[in-house]
């Protein structure tokens, strides 16, 4: 089945980035980088570490519970969450990425390459399941509606289900201002962001943009709160709205759906 080219051209941004990834174990700013995270501020282990705090807590996440992430990339959260329960897996339609993942060498950390649309997991095996920064690719409700649906079928009875990091759309020119003056301050502190482009990438970029028609690229877009409350109900689920850690530059604009599935 052929791709949607917003699919073809996420999937391709994601192995790009991890293709520049060279050595052993990938780094915190590796990770940031393969997942279109501003390594700049998200390499501050501070920082990461509430993130993965608030994760754990929303999502109430204990040890002894299987974990499913889609949209993992090369594992910038399965690094701080995989230590936090039982069994991770992770799912990214990027093979490349994948690999970066694996050379984390987590224990108890599987990675499966696939389409978050159509999982190849049984019904009710993941006693949590969550999907963070990763919805900001959907370009219509509709798919993000689909994927919802397969993360509840994923899921235990009793299990809980996260869609996290969410550009809220009644706060777009907040979160703009936002961003400009985020990019301000790092490049005053840090410089220019990295862009670890060598000639083979730079050509590969060139073919797929000008040749064959699909850059290799990444979205933003953002959602109302209503429908993921909306969508709950007709699940039949208990929903609950967070907001994202309190030391995110972006807390305010962006919001955590948090669905838990009856017994």
């Amino acid at each position: 089945m052929l791709q949607p080219k917003w699919k073809r051209a996420a999937s391709l941004f994601f192995a790009e980035r991890a293709r520049s990834v060279k050595g052993a174990a990938p780094t915190l700013a590796d990770l940031c980088f393969v997942s279109g995270r501003d390594p700049r501020l998200w390499s501050d282990e501070n920082l990461y570490a509430e993130m993965i705090e608030s994760i754990v807590s929303q999502l109430a996440l204990s040890p002894g519970q299987k974990l499913l992430e889609v949209g993992c990339a090369s594992g910038f959260l399965a690094r701080g969450l995989a230590p936090r329960c039982d069994h991770y897996a992770g799912l990214d339609i990027a093979a490349p990425a994948l690999s970066n993942a694996r050379r984390l060498s987590l224990p108890n950390a599987a990675f499966h390459c696939g389409d978050a649309m159509r999982m190849r997991f049984p019904d009710n095996f993941f006693c949590r399941v969550l999907s963070y920064d990763v919805f900001t690719n959907f370009p219509d409700w509709s798919t993000a509606e689909a994927i919802i649906r397969e993360m509840w079928r994923v899921a235990s009875p009793g299990g809980r289900i996260m869609v996290g990091s969410l550009p809220d759309q009644e706060r777009l020119e907040e979160a703009s201002e936002r961003a400009s003056a985020l990019n301000e301050e790092l490049t005053g502190r840090f410089g220019e962001a990295p862009l670890r482009e060598d000639d083979s990438s730079r050509i590969r970029r060139f073919l797929r943009r000008y040749v064959w028609g699909t850059p290799p690229e990444i979205a933003c877009y953002s959602f109302s709160r209503n429908r993921f409350t909306d969508l709950g109900y007709t699940l039949g689920a208990k929903v609950e709205i967070f907001e994202i850690h309190k030391s995110n530059p972006y807390y305010g604009t962006r919001f955590n759906a948090v669905y838990s599935k009856p017994q």
